[in-house]
């Protein structure tokens, strides 16, 4: 700006004049973020990210707070469940002021890293941006398996695959909540399902569906909500196979298995005698009778026996209470027999009933001693193989019999 001084001399009426230059500068306000990065699940709340400015006391500020992700567009908050509060203004030293907002909220964003940016701007046009990190995870989920699901599948003809069948998932969310801040329930509506059969014996095929909600209970969010949806197979071979359940997403994750067998009781019977190795527990004597009786209505019948030998190692000791399912295939010329059953199972520190144990076994020729057994054991309720289990996948670590053989006939 020029500013001229005029001067009069009065009475005389002498005047004089002088001109100069004054140079106003604009400051602009200067922002600080107090927390640099955060890592939530996404429907639990943030810790506070809190931002303060200073400038002149003579200068209006004002924020804008923005919520963007390499893969989502930016979003002025309040976006998701984030908030941005009214500034809270105070005078300091110098005719200055110090201004404070507050980023706050449950975040309600997907899975990623989002940064949100805060932008101070003052009457003059004048901003400075500080940004915050906020790397958003899903939520964990529980996956279980109604005793409704099936566990045998019988083909509807000799030799065909299966027909139509559906498996069901219960997906609830984990507790207590994984939140370092503040917990609060997700909405497992927003929970996306897979389901892949996995199958035990090799040469078979793996088969994945999406999985389709049935119902949501209650309807309304909270820590009891509960989805069931269904997966739906269809001409699946013959087999024994690991339905893993897959929750993902950007909201959801969790993973968990049962077990299912496409059967077909007209290929015959397995039995089987002798000892195998099991690691820890030693070697392990072996007998399994499986059949399917029933003309109309085939019904898989039998009995499943495997007990350490004293001296050998661990107690272990499992007695079938049920024969569930058996299905029997090749594989490179090779006759495989697996069977599912509900068994007491003796282990050390283990509960006793209620156990689900799968067998898969090898004849590598009729009445030879070179045959293979592999087993794992599913403890009640669980949905993950037992630490006691062989290792996967049971066409390699499957342990050679001794002292006996099976026959499937």
């Amino acid at each position: 700006y020029d500013v001229r001084i005029d001067i009069v001399d009065i009475p005389d009426a002498d005047a004089t004049s002088a001109t100069f230059g004054v140079t106003v500068d604009d400051v602009a306000p200067v922002a600080v973020v107090h927390r640099d990065e955060q890592t939530v699940q996404y429907s639990d709340e943030i810790a506070t990210i809190a931002v303060t400015a200073t400038d002149v006391e003579a200068d209006e500020l004002r924020a804008v707070a923005v919520v963007s992700s390499p893969i989502d567009a930016p979003m002025t908050l309040p976006a998701g469940g984030l908030t941005l509060s009214d500034p809270t203004c105070q005078s300091i030293a110098d005719e200055r002021q110090l201004c404070e907002w507050l980023v706050d909220g449950i975040v309600d964003l997907g899975a990623g890293t989002w940064t949100v940016e805060i932008t101070v701007h003052d009457d003059d046009t004048l901003v400075d941006v500080v940004r915050s990190t906020l790397v958003v995870l899903p939520e964990d989920a529980v996956v279980a398996f109604p005793s409704t699901n099936p566990v045998d599948v019988q083909v509807p003809a000799d030799d065909e695959p299966s027909g139509p069948f559906t498996l069901r998932t219960e997906v609830t969310e984990l507790v207590p909540d994984q939140a370092p801040y503040g917990p609060h329930p997700g909405d497992v509506e927003r929970a996306l399902v897979e389901m892949t059969l996995e199958p035990v014996a090799p040469g078979l095929a793996s088969h994945s569906v999406a999985c389709v909600q049935e119902s949501v209970d209650p309807v309304s969010s909270g820590y009891d909500q509960r989805l069931v949806v269904t997966c739906d197979f269809d001409a699946i071979p013959v087999g024994t196979y690991w339905a893993r359940t897959d929750v993902h997403g950007r909201f959801w994750t969790g993973t968990g298995e049962t077990v299912v067998t496409v059967s077909d009781p007209s290929l015959g019977h397995a039995t089987a005698g002798g000892r195998f190795d099991w690691g820890v527990p030693g070697a392990v004597r072996f007998n399994l009778s499986a059949d399917y009786v029933g003309r109309t209505q085939p019904r898989p019948t039998g009995h499943l026996r495997l007990n350490s030998v004293r001296g050998s190692g661990a107690t272990i000791e499992i007695d079938s209470t049920a024969i569930t399912s058996m299905a029997i295939g090749s594989f490179e010329g090779t006759d495989w027999v697996t069977v599912t059953a509900s068994a007491d199972v003796h282990l050390p520190g283990a509960p006793v009933d209620g156990w689900t144990v799968v067998l898969y076994a090898e004849d590598n020729g009729n009445g030879s001693r070179i045959d293979d057994v592999w087993v794992e054991l599913r403890a009640p309720g669980a949905v993950e193989a037992d630490p006691w289990s062989f290792a996967r996948p049971a066409g390699t670590e499957a342990e050679r019999m001794t002292h006996g053989s099976l026959q499937i006939h």
